[in-house]
């Protein structure tokens, strides 16, 4: 992505509010697009990429640019903890599916070889007299 060198502030800040915005309504599509995960992860990694370009751009500014949007500041800041908690809602599903597989694969191995993980020692003691 190719950014301008004379970007204002105001534009950065409405820019990023629009990828928040659709990141957001990303995030709330999951359940619809869950069958496609690598592409809906990569979709979620590029507006995170974007997002995080113009999050950089707003650091070289001054404060008293950056004091003037206090109401694109709030509506930023609404949306944070949404983004947040859709992003954790995300990544525990995905860790939830790769445990599922991963008990099924040992599942299976178990089924296909049941003898694979017996102890060998061979050792028995009678507690009998």
């Amino acid at each position: 992505m190719v950014l301008e060198q004379d970007i204002t502030v105001d534009e950065i800040l409405k820019t990023l509010y629009d990828k928040s915005k659709a990141l957001v309504q990303l995030l709330q599509s999951y359940e619809k697009r869950k069958e496609d995960r690598s592409a809906f992860i990569e979709e979620i990694q590029t507006l995170l990429d974007e997002r995080e370009v113009f999050i950089k751009r707003l650091q070289a500014f001054d404060r008293v640019a950056f004091n003037e949007h206090d109401e694109l500041k709030k509506q930023l800041l609404e949306l944070e903890p949404e983004i947040t908690g859709q992003l954790q809602r995300v990544f525990h599903d995905i860790q939830r599916g790769r445990r599922l597989i991963k008990a099924k694969q040992q599942t299976r191995q178990r089924y296909q070889n049941p003898y694979a993980n017996m102890h060998q020692d061979g050792a028995f003691l009678d507690k009998r007299k």
